[in-house]
């Protein structure tokens, strides 16, 4: 149903899927506030091609508009646990880095590939571990940003209706997620095979389709109509 749905305006829901990523991509630690909004303004021009409306490329930012503070609030947690993770894991990763050239400094040359392969290792399972811990803080919230247009009373709400829906349905939503991580392996593939550039042109898609499958989750589990307009 998502693919038949971003399939109708297929071009200006790309465009709204590219503005959705971009945007808290280039705001650096902003993208806890900026990336928010926009996840809660991709779903509203999703939930109005749903309804038959027509797509309006400005309407991605009616998060901005009309849900920022909501948004905010809901995305907290799940943003939060990815800037936390990135900021625990660089002074570990200095650390190292500088163990690394201190150890290579006080002994022969010839041994410092011995010195350097357990350090790395270490550098990588420390990542790893953070990596995976901000991503499992983010399954329970990944449906936070639908439910801010159901809650406008309260982000939190939305965030713990979100938490509550995964939780009753765990294995479905990992099993969603683990086909999405195949689908991005291979749009990455095919960006990287069209010299590179494709990327730009596949991720947005796979966002685009996952947005919209997450959407139509949400309203399925929700009881709410998912025909779609011509």
């Amino acid at each position: 149903m998502a693919r038949n749905l971003i399939c109708v305006d297929f071009w200006p829901l790309w465009v709204c899927a590219l503005l959705a990523m971009m945007i808290p991509a280039f705001a650096g630690p902003l993208a806890i506030v900026v990336g928010p909004p926009m996840a809660a303004g991709l779903f509203y021009v999703l939930g109005m091609r749903i309804s038959g409306q027509k797509v309006e490329i400005g309407k991605v930012f009616e998060g901005f508009s009309q849900r920022f503070k909501q948004s905010f609030m809901a995305g907290l947690v799940p943003y939060g646990a990815g800037l936390a993770a990135g900021l625990l894991w660089v002074p570990v990763h200095l650390a190292i880095i500088f163990g690394m050239f201190g150890l290579t400094a006080a002994t022969d040359e010839r041994n410092a590939p011995v010195v350097f392969f357990p350090l790395l290792c270490v550098d990588f399972m420390i990542f790893g571990v953070l990596t995976l811990a901000a991503l499992v803080v983010r399954l329970f919230f990944i449906f936070a940003q639908c439910a801010v247009w159901d809650h406008p009373e309260s982000g939190w709400e939305a965030a713990k209706r979100s938490a509550r829906m995964v939780w009753g349905n765990l294995g479905s939503v990992i099993g969603l997620l683990v086909l999405f991580w195949l689908i991005g392996v291979a749009g990455t593939l095919v960006g990287l095979a069209a010299c590179c550039i494709g990327v730009y042109f596949t991720m947005p898609v796979v966002d685009l389709w996952y947005s919209a499958t997450v959407l139509h989750l949400y309203r399925s589990w929700t009881g709410r109509p998912l025909a779609q307009g011509v």
